[in-house]
C-alpha cells in the first residue's frame, strides 16, 4: 500500500495479521509482521480506522458500559474514541511490532487494556461482551479459523457477539473488489494513493504471498453454519464493519442457557 510521503511512521492496514490460536504461523502472518511490507497513506489508515468505529457504534449502539476485544488491532488509531464511548477495549494483535506500537500510544490512557500472548491465554472465560475481528479472516488456514471460533465462544459472556467483519464473499472477484477500494479511496480524497497502493501491491512481495497463500473467500452460507457448529447463532448485517461496501460482516451471537 503506499507509502506516506515523507514520513518516517510506516504504517500497515487494520487488522491484516494473524497467528490462530494454538495454530502454526502463517506466511500472511510473517508477511504483515514487519514495518517494510506494504505501507500506506496517513489520509487512508485514519479513514479505514475511523470507518471501523463508526461502523461498529451505529451497529451497536447500545455498546457503551460493555467490553470489546479488537482482534488483530493493528494500529488501533480509534480506541480512545471508543473507550470515550464508555466501552471497555481490549487491544490484542499477535504481532510483536504492532503490539508494541499500541502499548507506547495508549500507555495509561483510561479504559484501553492491551493484551499479548500469554495474558490473552489467561483471559477469564465469559467475560467479553463483542469480539470484532476485522478483514482478518481472509489470511487463515481452515485450523486457524477453527481455533479462533472455538476460542471467541470461550470468551463471550452469554448473549456476547463474535464480529466477523470485512469477509471477502466467494462470490465477489478480484475486479469489483478492486474498483470497490478505488471508490472507497475518492470519497475520502486519497484516490491517487489508492492507485499508488495497488501499483505497490504488484511491485512489492505482496503479489509473491498472493500467489503463494491466497486470501480465503468464504461461502456464506458455509461459514455461518461453521458459526452454528461452535454454538454461535449468525446472521448477515445490512452493510459492511470496514471500508469496503462490497465484502459482508456476519454477527454472530453467543446465546444464553435456556432458563430451566
Amino acid at each position: 500500500m503506499a507509502r506516506p510521503a515523507h514520513s518516517n511512521d510506516s504504517s500497515i492496514a487494520l487488522g491484516q495479521r494473524f497467528k490462530g490460536p494454538g495454530g502454526g504461523t502463517s506466511s500472511w502472518f510473517t508477511f504483515w509482521s514487519r514495518p517494510e511490507g506494504i505501507h500506506i497513506c496517513q489520509r487512508h489508515l485514519e479513514a479505514r480506522y475511523r470507518c471501523v468505529a463508526s461502523e461498529f457504534l451505529a451497529a451497536f449502539p447500545d455498546a457503551a458500559g460493555k467490553s470489546l476485544l479488537d482482534y488483530g488491532c493493528g494500529e488501533a488509531l480509534e480506541s480512545r474514541r471508543l473507550a470515550q464511548r464508555g466501552i471497555a477495549v481490549v487491544l490484542y494483535d499477535r504481532s510483536d511490532y504492532f503490539r508494541q506500537r499500541v502499548e507506547r500510544r495508549f500507555e495509561g490512557a483510561p479504559g484501553i487494556r492491551i493484551l499479548d500472548d500469554s495474558t490473552l491465554a489467561g483471559q477469564a472465560p465469559a467475560s467479553l461482551d463483542y469480539i470484532l475481528v476485522c478483514s482478518v479472516i481472509q489470511y487463515l488456514s481452515p485450523a486457524e479459523l477453527e481455533a479462533l471460533l472455538g476460542m471467541a465462544h470461550t470468551l463471550l459472556k452469554p448473549g456476547g457477539t463474535l464480529v466477523l467483519a470485512d469477509i471477502i464473499p466467494k462470490s465477489l472477484g478480484t475486479f469489483a473488489d478492486v474498483v470497490d477500494f478505488l471508490l472507497y479511496s475518492a470519497r475520502h480524497r486519497f484516490f491517487f494513493s489508492g492507485l499508488r497502493t495497488l501499483f505497490d501491491m504488484v511491485a512489492t512481495d505482496y503479489r509473491a504471498h498472493l500467489q503463494h497463500s491466497h486470501l480465503v473467500r468464504y461461502d456464506l452460507d458455509a461459514l455461518s453454519a461453521d458459526l452454528g457448529r461452535h454454538g454461535f447463532q449468525p446472521r448477515r448485517a445490512a452493510r459492511n464493519i470496514g471500508i469496503s461496501r462490497v465484502r459482508r460482516t456476519l454477527p454472530a451471537v453467543k446465546p444464553a442457557p435456556a432458563a430451566s
